[in-house]
């Protein structure tokens, strides 16, 4: 849980001249350049709400930088900013602080990155904060560099009441100080090398059909050859609601599983709801089932047809239908299920104890869900130990456990004041559980932002994707499927995960806000038919540099001009289908 100026942050908007000296010392990140006319360090500005947060000048003439709260509001900082000319893939920030009697919050480091058009990552110190009065004394936060960052903004925060000194920031890339690390050009706009984009992507261009059946499984064979050997290929979506694009992952997940080995398809969609679909799909009508068991997103015609080839002839050839986002709504009672089958009577003392806390969770007017929320992941965790350690632990019981762990694990972080995971962390780690330990070639369905490769903004967009690479190397494959112009589905519910109710009605719209200058519209140069292409193949052409431009990551909701993102389309696929014009997915019919 973050505190109010994490959010406050994220809409503040420093506006100064950035500084970019030659040689050692080039910031000016110990307040020693001090400019007597703005009565300020150079380079050195107010972000929040205290009025004095700026340089002074101590006994010893040396300056340094304080923050003294005010009535003026939460919280206030003095920031510097760096202009990203530099590659790594970690950054560090230290510094000294001092304090005076902080109370109700904290003095701490503060550094944030910004990519072309949003913040990309933020640290704050707010779990690790500093209270009361100190003397002075060293501290450092870390965050990750990302290949997109424009700015870097480093300093001192103070929330709350009381006073804060900061003095001698270091900041550092891979180790590397930045004040004498080389300035390099890292990436290059879409609109500066689009000719030039134009001509390479036309030279590997791979033409896709859209027909028929037949054509279209015949033009998908260089793609099938390309994906045959990997453990996990990722199918993506720049829209939950586009037709062709589950006409077209239907037709490559079909050709996967008849030709070449892969057995276990997973979709963005809780674990447990998949569960129970899975096992209910012979029997329920199919109708039934999918206004039961899938988000809304998904009541449509397009996911109909594939659930009853599943039905009908995947379920045959041994598929297995799996869900990757979180599980509180059934997955109790599938664990209680199969915990009933154990002839072990501590087992059956812990199961009763663990579903009378699940209980009391979802009381309606229980004030304490974090904490209630914690106490079910600990009695998940005293279960799963104890069928380790009498050898009681099923591979059914494992997978379940190891879903609702993963499901209450925020909960259990945040009372024990410990960095949350973010869905997609989560998500990647069910998906590594199936890759492991089933040993099987695996089929995502996701959302683009969540498969890509390449983090674009943290905890929110292909940090999922990321883990995977990370983990599986080239043994993961994502396919990122674009488009131009066309019609969509969405529905109005901002928040899918917040009940059980899957009631949403699917409304449609088209294609509204799409740049001048995008990938989408390079695209569209090269070809009026659908095609794909490997990125690895593009950058090959373009060593050396990203290549950014605007993506639309278009999610279950309304189009607005924020669903175009910044973005080095390159970096976060493996391969690109570009469907130039697209239609609306079809909501489900009546029986």
């Amino acid at each position: 849980m973050k505190s109010i100026c994490f959010f406050v942050m994220m809409l503040l908007c420093a506006s100064y001249s950035s500084i970019a000296q030659s040689g050692i010392n080039k910031f000016n990140l110990n307040f020693d350049k001090y400019n007597e006319e703005t009565k300020n360090a150079e380079g050195w500005a107010k972000w929040g709400f205290y009025e004095f947060s700026k340089a002074v000048k101590l006994d010893n003439e040396n300056y340094v930088g304080k923050v003294v709260s005010d009535k003026g509001g939460d919280f206030g900082c003095v920031i510097y900013k760096i202009p990203s000319f530099y590659k790594g893939d970690s950054i560090q920030l230290s510094g000294k602080i001092k304090t005076e009697k902080v109370k109700k919050g904290y003095a701490g480091l503060i550094m944030r990155i910004d990519g072309l058009n949003q913040m990309i990552e933020l640290e704050n110190s707010y779990k690790k904060g500093i209270g009361g009065t100190t003397d002075w004394q060293e501290y450092s936060i870390s965050l990750p560099f990302m290949n997109n960052a424009k700015n870097i903004f480093v300093g001192g925060i103070l929330q709350g009441k009381g006073t804060a000194w900061f003095d001698d920031f270091k900041v550092t890339i891979d180790g590397q100080d930045i004040q004498v690390m080389d300035e390099i050009e890292q990436f290059q706009q879409l609109e500066n090398v689009e000719p030039e984009l134009v001509t390479i992507f036309d030279n590997y261009k791979m033409n896709l059909t859209f027909e028929d059946d037949f054509s279209q499984g015949a033009s998908l064979i260089p793609l099938i050859n390309i994906v045959e050997n990997k453990r996990i290929v990722s199918i993506g979506e720049d829209t939950h609601g586009t037709a062709e694009f589950y006409k077209f992952r239907a037709a490559l997940t079909k050709a996967l599983i008849k030709n070449k080995g892969f057995k276990t398809i997973i979709l963005e969609s809780p674990f447990d709801d998949i569960e129970v679909l899975s096992k209910n799909l012979k029997s329920t009508p199919m109708n039934e089932l999918i206004h039961s068991y899938l988000l809304s997103i998904y009541h449509t015609q397009e996911m109909k047809e594939f659930l009853d080839w599943l039905k009908f002839e995947g379920i045959a050839m041994g598929v297995k239908f799996k869900g990757c986002d979180d599980s509180y709504w059934l997955i109790h009672d599938l664990i209680g299920s199969e915990l009933a089958l154990q002839s072990d009577i501590e087992i059956a003392r812990r199961s009763k104890e663990y579903l009378s806390i699940v209980e009391k969770y979802y009381g309606e007017n229980d004030r304490n869900r974090f904490k209630v929320g914690s106490g079910v992941y600990q009695s998940l965790l005293s279960i799963d130990k104890y069928l380790n350690e009498n050898g009681l632990q099923t591979a059914r019981l494992n997978e379940l456990i190891h879903n609702a762990k993963n499901s209450f694990l925020n909960y259990w972080l945040i009372e024990n004041g410990k960095p949350i995971k973010s869905r997609d962390e989560i998500m990647a780690e069910r998906i590594t559980f199936l890759a492991e330990n089933n040993n099987e070639k695996i089929i995502v369905w996701a959302h683009n932002a969540h498969i890509s490769n390449d983090v674009i903004i943290d905890n929110e967009i292909g940090l999922m994707g990321n883990q995977l690479k990370e983990k599986f190397g080239k043994d993961y494959y994502s396919i990122g499927l674009c488009s131009l112009e066309g019609g969509y589905t969405y529905i109005e519910n901002n928040f899918i995960y917040d009940d059980h109710d899957y009631s949403d009605k699917l409304l449609k719209e088209v294609i509204t806000f799409q740049p001048d200058t995008s990938w989408e519209q390079v695209f569209n140069k090269i070809s009026a038919s659908p095609f794909f292409i490997e990125s690895f193949d593009i950058k090959k052409e373009l060593p050396g540099q990203e290549v950014f431009g605007k993506l639309k990551l278009l999610g279950y909701t309304k189009e607005t001009k924020n669903d175009y993102y910044d973005a080095s389309l390159l970096s976060m696929f493996d391969a690109v289908v570009f469907i130039p014009h697209t239609s609306a997915t079809t909501p489900l019919l009546e029986d």
